[in-house]
């Protein structure tokens, strides 16, 4: 029983046969079809198709079968090959978080299952295998899942080895290659340190919260309030009694003026 800890699971489906034959490798589709869609479609009982795996645009990776099943994806295939729907539609590419997905997803399988990271062109051989290299015995799906995806293939098989040999991660790569550009300090063994952005985002925050505590420790201190006598609060009490009653006053006279002159 294999359910992918780098795959959300959302099955199961009943559209399934018995266990595994053999595990010759992984079969790329293309969905025509949106991610939820493809998924809903995918554990229909009416659909009389199924796969293991979907990769969304986005980089989601769903399971909807254990790999230890055969989906209903590629017809006389279904018992040595497992499965991955690629949303979108007939002619489209794979887009970078796409390919990223696959790769990762064709990595794991080739630690869990050993499917050996190599191209894989006809329903005989082993690797990264494409829907229509099964011809008619496949079902016929001599588009899917289409060249621009099919040339692709290499380019998730480099990836999918990096991963496997190296533990590879292109975040880290990127850090690395940019803590080199910036000349930032080096390891003991001659690794560049280059900050995380969240290192970096934190470090920004505490300047900030320096800055401030010193301002502040240079402000004067508040004055502190006068207390009041009795005599001071009199007074207060008795001119602003005399303001409002002023107020007053000059009020009721326009008033009365203004009648005077009807």
């Amino acid at each position: 029983m294999a359910l992918l800890d780098i795959a959300e699971w959302r099955g199961p489906t009943a559209n399934h046969n018995g266990a595994m034959g053999d595990y010759q490798g992984l079969v790329v589709h293309i969905a025509d079809g949106y991610y939820d869609g493809t998924i809903s479609w995918a554990k229909n009982g009416t659909s009389g198709m199924s796969c293991h795996f979907v990769a969304g645009k986005n980089g989601e990776l769903a399971q909807i079968l254990d790999t230890s099943l055969q989906s209903w994806c590629q017809a006389d295939g279904n018992s040595r090959w497992l499965s991955v729907e690629c949303v979108g539609f007939t002619g489209d590419a794979l887009t970078v978080a796409q390919l990223e997905t696959v790769a990762r997803l064709f990595a794991e399988l080739h630690r869990i299952h050993g499917i050996p990271l190599q191209l894989a062109n006809s329903p005989d051989g082993h690797g990264l295998g494409h829907h229509s290299m099964g011809g008619a015995a496949w079902g016929g799906h001599y588009s899917c899942p289409g060249d621009a995806i099919i040339a692709q293939k290499p380019q998730i098989i480099t990836r999918a080895q990096a991963l496997v040999e190296g533990g590879d991660d292109m975040a880290s790569m990127a850090e690395q290659i940019a803590a080199m550009m910036m000349g930032m300090p080096q390891a003991p063994d001659g690794s560049p340190i280059c900050p995380t952005r969240w290192q970096i985002a934190t470090e920004k925050h505490q300047a900030k919260v320096e800055a401030t505590l010193a301002v502040l420790a240079k402000a004067p201190a508040p004055v502190a309030p006068v207390a009041l006598t009795e005599q001071d609060r009199q007074a207060i009490i008795a001119q602003v009694s005399a303001q409002v009653l002023a107020g007053v006053e000059d009020t009721v006279r326009r008033v009365l003026g203004s009648l005077d002159n009807r």
